[in-house]
């Protein structure tokens, strides 16, 4: 099974008055997700599964992935993607989903990083994610809940 973890891009600047759960992706960072999800499409990435984070710009980027990919539903929202939900809080949403073999989590930082560094007992330096960077991690079902890094890749890598 192929789990992909992509950090949303670059978001607006935290300003009074406005919650950190509403910033949106700017517009450069909704171009640097269009070609992050061209470029997972041109190397024949698809999703059965979107999951998000609540938050606009991971909602956001979540949008555009499900727009460019073959997923049939939209983005599932779920708490598990909040930075300070605990990694196990991911497999949790998993149980009782059959026949998904590819599954995209959209997120923030340090949490994708840490749900990593959970599955794959690399440190969470080495699975710090960029924004707009994405993260290939391969387990073997979801009883197992061990994996190995395939890749980590910063979005010009994927462009």
């Amino acid at each position: 099974m192929e789990l992909y973890f992509l950090r949303h891009a670059e978001a607006e600047a935290k300003t009074p008055g406005i919650k950190d759960a509403d910033r949106a992706l700017t517009e450069e960072g909704r171009r640097v997700i269009d070609r992050v999800a061209g470029g997972l499409k041109r190397c024949m990435v698809r999703f059965d599964i979107i999951f998000t984070s609540p938050l606009l710009r991971a909602r956001q980027t979540a949008g555009i992935l499900a727009d460019t990919s073959s997923t049939t539903s939209g983005p599932v929202e779920t708490d598990a993607l909040l930075v300070g939900s605990p990694p196990g809080k991911l497999a949790a949403e998993l149980r009782g989903r059959k026949g998904l073999e590819s599954i995209l989590f959209v997120g923030h930082e340090p949490h994708l990083g840490g749900c990593i560094s959970w599955l794959t007992g690399k440190s969470e330096e080495e699975t710090k994610l960029k924004k707009g960077a994405c993260a290939k991690v391969e387990i073997a079902s979801f009883g197992e809940w061990r994996g190995e890094l395939s890749w980590i890749k910063k979005s010009e890598e994927l462009e």
